[in-house]
């Protein structure tokens, strides 16, 4: 899952679930081009290739500028992705921001990398 902000939405294709922040909280429009799915202002795209964490996060990272793989905020989202993951018959693997990257077994955000 990657998250960057939709005014830097473009033809770009993400290997990875990508979630789009909206500019402005008030602002609740969903900017998803054909492809993506929307939920709650934010837009999904998964890549069914599988990848290591950290190259997954590099993709992410190299598809627009300030993209990184998205942090599940809460257990809505969370109920969102595992339905959208199960009724496309992938909920066999999937990376998100949290890791750990720093302190082995000690799992923080990949914003605060």
């Amino acid at each position: 899952l990657c998250i960057w902000p939709t005014y830097l939405l473009l033809n770009i294709e993400p290997s990875c679930i990508t979630e789009f922040t909206p500019l402005h909280s008030l602002l609740f429009i969903s900017l998803c081009s054909q492809g993506w799915l929307a939920f709650k202002g934010s837009c999904y795209k998964m890549n069914k290739s599988s990848k290591p964490w950290t190259t997954a996060q590099q993709i992410c990272e190299l598809s627009s500028i300030g993209a990184h793989l998205v942090d599940i905020q809460n257990e809505e989202e969370h109920i969102f992705i595992s339905s959208y993951l199960q009724t496309v018959n992938q909920i066999i693997m999937l990376w998100t921001g949290l890791n750990d990257m720093r302190v082995s077994m000690i799992f923080g955000r990949c914003r605060d990398l």
